[in-house]
Order: C-alpha cells, then sequence, then structure tokens
C-alpha cells in the first residue's frame, strides 16, 4: 500500500500541478490500517507483560513458600 496517492478532483480525474505532475496527498486508508494495527500491536503486548508479571510474581511466591518449607524441615532435624 504506498504511502502517497495521487489527488483526484470529484470527477474521479488526477490532479496536476504546474509542472504537469500528480500532486501526491497521504493515503488515509494506510494510515488508519497503520494505526490500527501498532496499537493492537501494543495492546497484545501490554496483556502479554501483564501475565508475564503475574507469572513471575506467582514464580516468587511458591518459592518462598518452599524456602520455608525448607526452613521448618531444617530445624526439625536440628533438633532431632
Amino acid at each position: 500500500m504506498e504511502r502517497l496517492v495521487p489527488q483526484v478532483d470529484e470527477n474521479g480525474a488526477v490532479v496536476l500541478d504546474e509542472n504537469g505532475e500528480p500532486v501526491m496527498v497521504p493515503n488515509q486508508a494506510r494510515a488508519s490500517w497503520f494505526d490500527a494495527t501498532i496499537l493492537t500491536t501494543a495492546l497484545s503486548l501490554g496483556i502479554v507483560s501483564y501475565a508475564l508479571a503475574g507469572l513471575a510474581i506467582a514464580v516468587g511466591l511458591t518459592l518462598v513458600f518452599v524456602g520455608f518449607v525448607f526452613l521448618k524441615i531444617r530445624n526439625r532435624a536440628v533438633l532431632l
């Protein structure tokens, strides 16, 4: 999809400048598609990072729990 497209008048004819070249204007369809793609990618990345943060918290809490269990096991072994 082209970034710039020729400007057309009401009749569908290409508008020419004083040198006889077509007047180029931004392609609004491409701009909308580009913005939608960028926003969708950013939203997906946010969701993945949120899930990864939850996983990191869960793993951290699990490791703390396992540490306490090993501490209790060691303390019982020392007392015996």
